[in-house]
């Protein structure tokens, strides 16, 4: 038993001609609601737009325990280290990498711009609790498996709100 909301988010993530008409069709929401009711898509807008900056504070502290966790081991940091933390989570979110879900959705830029809220804020919750991960030396691929666990928990829990 799901809750609406989560029904919709499922929806929305996808990846077939159903996703694309649920995506199509909040995307014409929003827009009507910009017509009807410019006020309370700004209030959305805003929601959102909370939302994203959450992530980049916990962006932030993941990459600063990404640095600190090599710098610990002996081991150089490179952009490529960062890129693979970033894909790992963004898989775990979106079901895929960040170029192939631009791809999948007709989209360029950073993958954040295009989140809704909802993925925003798991991403924010995958971001923290790599960084307690990374914080206590727990090998990549463990981490992966221990933040799917987690995802997957948190996501049954809140279907069930």
């Amino acid at each position: 038993a799901l809750a609406l909301g989560m029904g919709k988010e499922l929806a929305m993530v996808e990846r077939n001609e159903e996703g694309r008409r649920a995506r199509r069709y909040f995307i014409d929401c929003e827009e009507l609601l910009t017509l009807v009711a410019p006020e309370l898509q700004a209030m959305a807008a805003s929601r959102w737009q909370g939302e994203r900056e959450l992530t980049k504070d916990y962006h932030g502290l993941r990459c600063q325990s990404l640095l600190m966790a090599r710098t610990k081991a002996g081991k150089e940091t490179k952009a490529i280290h960062y890129i693979n933390e970033l894909n790992m989570l963004n898989k775990l979110v979106l079901g895929m990498g960040s170029k192939a879900w631009l791809q999948a959705h007709n989209l360029t830029g950073e993958v954040r711009q295009h989140l809704n809220a909802y993925q925003l804020h798991q991403l924010a919750y995958l971001e923290r609790s790599n960084a307690t991960l990374l914080d206590v030396g727990m090998p990549f691929d463990e981490r992966k498996e221990q933040l799917a666990a987690m995802l997957a928990i948190k996501v049954e829990r809140e279907g069930k709100q």
